[in-house]
C-alpha cells in the first residue's frame, strides 16, 4: 500500500468524526485545525461535496459514495465512476456501499438498484428487483454467514447468498416499506429497521416489534452490539433493548436531533452516536 493510501486510511474516522462536530458547532474552526484534521471538497478534486457511504477495499484505496457518484481515493487523486463513463451506473447518488468476504465492492443506489464490482469490474445486478432498473436500494449488511442484506425503498428485502438473489419475503405492509438498516445475529436472528417500525424474525416467524416511542415510529439505523443486545436509532430517540427489556435514551436537555443516523462503539468500549441535524454524542454512565 502507498503512503498516501495509509495516509488517507488513518485520517477516514477522524475526518467522519470531525463532520459531525462541525455540524453540530461542538468546536471552533482553529481547535479542529490544532487536532491535525484535513478536509477535502470539490475544490481538491472531490465530484461532489455530500459523502454518504465510506468504505476501503483490500488493495488500500478508499471508496466514497456520493450524489454524483461513486469515487476512487487514493489519498491524491480522485477517480469518479458514473453514469458518464461508466455503463453499470444509470443513476449516481449513492446510498450504500459493502465489502463482502471475497473482496467484492457492492453499491447501492437510488433508482439504479445494486452494482458489484469484481476484480476491478463493476456490474449492475440485473432483474434483482421488481421494479428494475428503477430500484433503490437503501442499505447493504453482510451477515456472519456471508450473506449480503439489500434493502430496498419501496419494494422490501432482499439477499444474495451464493450468487443467487432471493426475496426475504417480509410480512404485510413491510412487503413495501422503505428498509433502511438490517442486522443479523450469530444464531440468524434478523432485525429490520423500516419508516413502519422495527421487524425481527426469529426461528422463521416475523414479529414487530413494539418500542416504546411506538411501533409506527420511522427506524433510521441498527447496531448490534457485542454484548448481544441491538440499539435502535428513532427520529426521536436511542433505544437499547436487551434480554431485560428496552431502554429508550432521548437527546440532552436543550439540544434536538430529527433522526439519528449511526451508532457505534469504538476501541475503548465507548458508544458513539451520530444525530442528523444533531452532532456527534457520546453515551457515559447511562446518559447522553
Amino acid at each position: 500500500m502507498s503512503n498516501s493510501l495509509r495516509s488517507a486510511s488513518r485520517r477516514t474516522i477522524v475526518i467522519w468524526c470531525a463532520c459531525a462536530i462541525l455540524a453540530s458547532g461542538a468546536l471552533a474552526t482553529e481547535d479542529l485545525h490544532q487536532m491535525g484534521v484535513e478536509v477535502w471538497t470539490s475544490a481538491d478534486g472531490l465530484p461532489q461535496n455530500t459523502v454518504q457511504a465510506i468504505q476501503q477495499t483490500a488493495d488500500g484505496y478508499i471508496w466514497l459514495g456520493t450524489q454524483e457518484g461513486l469515487v476512487r481515493f487514493d489519498g491524491v487523486r480522485f477517480v469518479q465512476y458514473s453514469a458518464a463513463n461508466t455503463p453499470a451506473f444509470i443513476h449516481d447518488d449513492i446510498q450504500d456501499l459493502a465489502i463482502t468476504a471475497n473482496g467484492d465492492l457492492w453499491v447501492a443506489t437510488y433508482g439504479g438498484g445494486a452494482i458489484r464490482m469484481h476484480d476491478g469490474v463493476f456490474q449492475r445486478v440485473d432483474g434483482m428487483f421488481p421494479g428494475e432498473p428503477a430500484s433503490t436500494v437503501l442499505c447493504l449488511a453482510e451477515a456472519p454467514t456471508g450473506r449480503l442484506w439489500l434493502g430496498t425503498l419501496d419494494e422490501g428485502l432482499f439477499y444474495v447468498e451464493d450468487g443467487r438473489i432471493q426475496d426475504a419475503g417480509l410480512p404485510g405492509v413491510y412487503q413495501s416499506a422503505g428498509v433502511y438498516s438490517v442486522v443479523e445475529e450469530m444464531d440468524g436472528t434478523l432485525w429490520i429497521a423500516t419508516n413502519r417500525g422495527l421487524v425481527k424474525r426469529e426461528d422463521s416467524a416475523w414479529v414487530r416489534v413494539d418500542l416504546p416511542c411506538g411501533s409506527e415510529h420511522s427506524i433510521a439505523t441498527l447496531f448490534a452490539d457485542h454484548d448481544g443486545s441491538l440499539w435502535v436509532g428513532t427520529h426521536h430517540s436511542v433505544i437499547h433493548i436487551t434480554k431485560d427489556g428496552m431502554t429508550p435514551y432521548v437527546p440532552p436537555a436543550g439540544r434536538s436531533w430529527d433522526y439519528v443516523q449511526v451508532i457505534m462503539r469504538d476501541s475503548d468500549n465507548e458508544l458513539w452516536i451520530g444525530a442528523y441535524g444533531g452532532g456527534l454524542y457520546q453515551l457515559r454512565d447511562g446518559e447522553l
